[in-house]
């Protein structure tokens, strides 16, 4: 739900890095966090330090659509968002990259001139019968799931992802990175739905009101 992802604001580039929760393990989801291991610990943990960028405004983002899973393509303005991205990240370094397979995030993720790993787990949420409706129209026709999802119900939204499915395919491909790419600098284009979930669950504010409602395109955090 790319309308609705945390706002990161700021030109200064946050790394996060992702380790396990050990006090979730029996969970098995990971814990993020931008402070370092603890200088007491007996062992190491497993760290991948992880720099998260939205794709470039899409034709729907312009023009105010949901677009969920739907490969919808770079506006005009999105296409020069990418050219100062790649400026902003000239000799930024990293030991592997990724992006979502949707052409609005690979074009992003090519813009920047270094082999990009596509990837379908990093989608943005799956809205089923949502995509291509604004706001307005899909208060009209799906009154009932917005009803449910703002009493916290899990909602399938437009017979797509619930909330909770897709924070669980965020957590976990969050995890597979951690092990694949431990001490390593990982770049993932990605979206802003993505990018909120992750966001909230390092910061443990899932299911909570939260000041965390939009992050723009091309945002780095």
């Amino acid at each position: 739900m790319e309308e609705h992802g945390p706002k990161i604001t700021g030109s200064r580039r946050q790394h996060v890095e992702c380790r396990p929760n050990r006090d979730a393990e029996r969970e098995a989801t990971p814990q993020c966090t931008r402070a370092s291991i603890s200088a007491g610990a007996t062992h190491t943990l497993a760290v991948v330090h992880l720099t998260l960028i939205r794709h470039a405004e899409s034709v729907w983002n312009a023009t105010g659509q949901w677009q969920g899973q739907s490969d919808v393509p770079l506006s005009p303005r999105g296409r020069l968002q990418v050219r100062a991205l790649s400026q902003r990240m000239f000799g930024e370094t990293y030991d592997h990259r990724y992006c979502s397979d949707l052409c609005r995030a690979s074009e992003t993720a090519a813009a920047l001139g270094e082999p990009t790993e596509p990837d379908v787990r990093f989608r943005e949420i799956a809205v089923g019968l949502w995509a291509g409706l604004r706001r307005r129209e899909v208060g009209e026709r799906f009154s009932d799931e917005v009803d449910a999802l703002r009493a916290g119900e899990p909602v399938r939204i437009g017979g797509g992802e619930s909330m909770d499915e897709f924070e669980t395919r965020v957590d976990t491909t969050v995890e597979d990175l951690r092990r694949k790419h431990s001490g390593q600098r990982v770049l993932l284009v990605t979206h802003g739905g993505f990018v909120r979930a992750l966001t909230t669950g390092v910061l443990r504010v899932r299911g909570r009101l939260s000041p965390l409602v939009g992050v723009g395109n091309t945002a780095i955090s």
